[in-house]
């Protein structure tokens, strides 16, 4: 084995402990909370899913709490994956025919189709997919090849002219002086759970570890970092804070990924509300 290929490996398992402690425990752990302020589906997915021809086949790629799952996709055949076994569980519980959440993480006698599974490994058959959903996936992987090799995967996946809409948080949170909705001020002053609440001044910068504490609700100063979720604590009880990581893309970034794999052609790219947003086809 080369240095090269040593050092490559050792690189990859590190970003693997990343990922391991970061994201996937953290995310099993706030899931019910997740699941509580993060019900409502973007607009434009939504769009992208009203687009898509009956009866096709449709990935939701790190499906998280199911909030994809609506009666929006009726019309499609739908199957979620996700790392996180908790946000599966709520998922596959969740109401299809319901356009919203009741945020408790109610059970219902309906089961969606999901299955566990990591982007990087997903448990299907080469082109056997319509179209993908991968809404705030890549920018849990900790290195640019495991970014790239889920680009890989993705496209793997998908049959000849099937497409995937894909969406990364972005380090520039600010178009056309409008400032997405993560970085505008909160007119609840209230602190809720993740990154919602008050917005927050600038203090000082905090590490764990090498990688900086990003401050919610403020400007972007790194790429790579670690985001808090602060759950609701009881009376009386100090709040608990979960650090997930984070590689915030830069604009053009995940397009230049998606130019290392050929055989894909970029349909669309644009931003919505603090993130970086393509769709792709793989060509026939």
């Amino acid at each position: 084995m080369s240095f090269e290929d040593g050092q490559e490996k050792e690189d990859s398992l590190g970003a693997h402990r990343l990922e391991d402690e970061y994201v996937l425990k953290v995310y099993d752990q706030i899931a019910c909370d997740f699941d509580r302020t993060r019900y409502k589906p973007w607009p434009k997915v939504n769009d992208y899913i009203r687009s898509l021809l009956p009866g096709s086949i449709l990935v939701d790629i790190g499906c998280g709490n199911g909030k994809y799952f609506t009666g929006i996709s009726r019309h499609v055949l739908q199957l979620g994956c996700d790392t996180s076994v908790e946000l599966l569980e709520i998922c596959r519980k969740r109401d299809s025919g319901s356009l919203t959440n009741s945020g408790d993480c109610e059970q219902t006698n309906y089961y969606n189709e999901v299955v566990a599974s990591n982007v990087l490994s997903l448990p299907l058959r080469n082109g056997s997919v319509d179209h993908c959903i991968c809404i705030a996936v890549l920018h849990h992987l900790a290195s640019p090849e495991r970014r790239l090799e889920a680009l890989r995967e993705i496209f793997r996946i998908l049959r000849p002219g099937g497409t995937c809409l894909i969406y990364v948080w972005a380090m520039e949170q600010e178009r056309g002086g409008t400032k997405s909705k993560y970085m505008q001020k909160s007119t609840n002053s209230a602190t809720n759970a993740g990154t919602r609440g008050a917005e927050n001044t600038p203090k000082e910068e905090r590490y764990h570890g090498s990688l900086p504490i990003h401050t919610n609700r403020t400007q972007f100063k790194h790429q790579d970092l670690l985001v808090p979720w602060k759950l609701k604590a009881d009376k009386g009880s100090d709040q608990k804070e979960y650090l997930r990581y984070y590689h915030i893309f830069k604009e053009g970034e995940l397009e230049s990924l998606l130019e290392k794999i050929s055989g894909t052609e970029l349909i669309q790219q644009y931003f919505d509300q603090g993130n970086w947003c393509i769709v792709f086809k793989k060509q026939s």
